[in-house]
C-alpha cells in the first residue's frame, strides 16, 4: 500500500502555555518536529503540523500556541485552528493537553473551551475530544497512578461537563467523559517509558475509530446580531506606568478584552483594557466616612 493510500490520522493539540503540547507532539510522532521551550515561555507562535516517521508517517499532529497576549497573534492562530478543523481533509480528534501536576482548569483553558463551544456549536463535536496528562513521570508507581487516575476522573469529568454545558448553552443531560491518557513525553534518556508508549497507542486507536472527521454544523446568522458570541477574557496583566508618572513603576492591574466569534466561525480580538476599579482617593474617602460614623456612634 502506498503512502497516499494510507488513511491519515489528524490530531489537534490545544492547552495552556508550558503544559507540554510540543513535547507531546514530538512523542506521538517519534520525531523532534516541534521546537520545545525549556520553561513557561511560549515556543510555539503559529499553528503548525507535521507527519511522523516510520510507522507514524500516517499520523499528522497539529500544534497550537496557547492564548496569546497579542490580539493579532490570537486572531491569527484561533482562525488557523478553526481552518484546520473545517478544511476538507478534516481532523479526527482534539487533544486537550493538561499538566498532570496541576490541580485545576486554568481561566485561559476555560476561555479556550468557551471559544470552541461557539466556533463548533454541534454538541457531538465533544465525542472527538480527549485529554492527555503530560509530565506523568515514568517512575510514578502504578498503584499511585491508579489512585490519581480515579481522582482526576471524579474531579475533572464533572468540571468539564459543567464548563461545556455552561458555555454551549445546552443544559440537557449528556455524558461528557472524554478518554484520558497519561504520558511522560519528555523522559530521561535510558528510562523505561513503555507505559507512556502504550498510552499513545491507545490514543491513536481511539482517534482512528472515527471513520469521518469532525462534523461541523453552523447556526443561521441572526439579523439583529453580527456576532454569535462575545467571549470576555479577564486576567491580571503588568501595565507600564504613564510617562508623566513620577514613580514610573509598572503595575499589575485587572484587564479584559473581548474575543468575538462570527456565525461563520471567524474570530476577532479587541485590545486589552484596564477594568474600572475604585481609585485610592475614593477608598480613602470611604474609610474616613466610616471612621467618622463609628466615632459618632461611640
Amino acid at each position: 500500500m502506498s503512502t497516499e493510500e494510507v488513511k491519515e490520522t489528524k490530531l489537534l493539540l490545544i492547552g495552556d502555555i508550558g503544559d507540554g503540547k510540543s513535547s507531546l507532539g514530538n512523542f506521538i510522532l517519534k520525531d523532534n518536529k516541534f521546537a520545545v521551550s525549556s520553561g513557561c515561555d511560549a515556543k510555539t507562535q503559529e499553528t503548525v503540523g507535521y507527519n511522523g516517521e516510520g510507522n507514524r508517517r500516517n499520523v499528522f499532529v497539529i500544534d497550537t500556541p496557547g492564548l496569546q497576549d497579542s490580539c493579532k497573534m490570537n486572531e491569527r492562530w484561533l482562525n488557523a485552528m478553526a481552518d484546520c478543523i473545517n478544511n476538507k481533509k478534516g481532523v479526527q480528534a482534539i487533544v486537550i493537553v493538561l499538566n498532570y501536576n496541576n490541580g485545576v482548569l486554568s481561566n485561559d483553558l476555560k476561555t479556550m473551551i468557551e471559544i470552541i463551544c461557539n466556533i463548533f456549536p454541534f454538541y457531538k463535536f465533544w465525542e472527538h475530544v480527549c485529554v492527555v496528562w503530560t509530565n506523568c513521570y515514568n517512575y510514578t508507581p502504578q498503584k499511585q497512578l491508579d489512585i490519581h487516575k480515579k481522582s482526576k476522573k471524579d474531579y475533572y469529568y464533572p468540571q468539564l461537563k459543567r464548563v461545556i454545558e455552561e458555555f454551549s448553552g445546552n443544559k440537557e443531560e449528556y455524558d461528557i467523559e472524554p478518554p484520558m491518557y497519561y504520558v511522560d513525553s519528555h523522559p530521561d534518556e535510558g528510562c523505561d517509558n513503555s507505559r507512556s508508549e502504550m498510552e499513545i497507542e491507545k490514543l491513536l486507536t481511539w482517534a482512528r475509530s472515527f471513520k469521518k472527521p469532525i462534523n461541523i454544523k453552523r447556526e443561521q446568522k441572526r439579523e439583529d446580531s453580527e456576532y454569535k458570541k462575545v467571549v470576555t477574557q479577564e486576567k491580571q496583566r503588568r501595565v507600564e506606568a504613564d510617562e508623566n508618572n513620577i514613580n514610573r513603576m509598572s503595575q499589575v492591574k485587572p484587564m479584559r478584552r473581548d474575543i468575538k466569534i462570527q456565525y461563520n466561525g471567524k474570530v476577532s480580538c479587541s485590545e486589552w483594557e484596564v477594568m474600572e476599579s475604585k481609585s485610592e482617593p475614593d477608598i480613602k474617602i470611604k474609610q474616613e466616612k466610616l471612621i467618622q460614623f463609628n466615632c459618632t456612634i461611640l
